[in-house]
């Protein structure tokens, strides 16, 4: 660690510059940074100082926060009643009303969904986590036509790959590029413009970091403007 010097550290930075972009890079130095402090404080390594001090970050660009269109949605969930995944119209709406991610649809498993109640409960989330959320009316619906799997889950998919197939080829069909992550956005954009608080969102959303949720929501100038009673 005693050889861990600024300038090697830079070398790596330019080195990683190469096929990673500078967020990447960013969080990989930060990540040395927090080993180091460990070693210094918990383990009692000493060094004179942490060399990632001296690490200038690098500029980041900025994050583009796209959303589904209204007419984008219907667009899609008209023509994924045509695939051959009975399951992609609930996994789209499951994004669009509810906020999940990829991974949490996948998992998502009947026993853990109240019908009446219009809950479910997921289990084993990216942060860690199990959360209750929220089920909108048309997601219930449509939960209600697909058959019951041998597995357990509500869709069947059996990988993040199957998705990605299914979610291209739909992309395909309807020239509308966003990816499936971009129903979060969408989620988190509607829901501020129709009122819910932050906490709200990020109950639902399952974001424990609100600078992140921040990224996340997209608010429109026109609506703005229409608060303000200029529309």
């Amino acid at each position: 660690m005693s050889n861990l010097t600024v300038l090697r550290l830079k070398e790596f930075r330019e080195a990683w510059l190469k096929d990673h972009g500078p967020s990447t890079v960013n969080k990989y130095v930060t990540l040395i940074s927090v080993a180091i402090k460990h070693a210094r404080t918990i383990l009692g390594i000493y060094l004179p100082s942490n060399p990632c001090d001296f690490i200038k970050r690098l500029k980041e660009p900025e994050f583009k926060a796209d959303i589904i269109e209204p007419e984008e949605e219907i667009l899609l969930l008209t023509e994924a009643e045509r695939s051959k995944a009975n399951w992609l119209k609930l996994a789209i709406m499951l994004g669009v009303d509810c906020g999940m991610r990829r991974g949490e649809i996948i998992k998502l498993r009947r026993e853990n969904v109240n019908f009446v109640n219009a809950t479910a409960t997921l289990l084993e989330t990216k942060n860690g986590s199990s959360r209750s959320i929220g089920l909108s009316p048309r997601v219930i619906s449509e939960m209600r036509k697909l058959p019951i799997n041998i597995d357990g889950r509500v869709i069947n998919c059996p990988s993040n790959d199957n998705f990605q197939h299914f979610y291209s080829q739909l992309q395909r069909w309807t020239g509308v590029k966003k990816s499936i992550h971009t129903t979060r956005h969408t989620f988190a954009s509607r829901c501020a413009m129709n009122g819910w608080s932050i906490a709200e969102i990020s109950a639902q959303g399952g974001w424990k970091n609100l600078s992140i949720l921040k990224r996340y929501t997209h608010i429109k100038a026109s609506y703005l403007s229409k608060k303000l009673g200029n529309c």
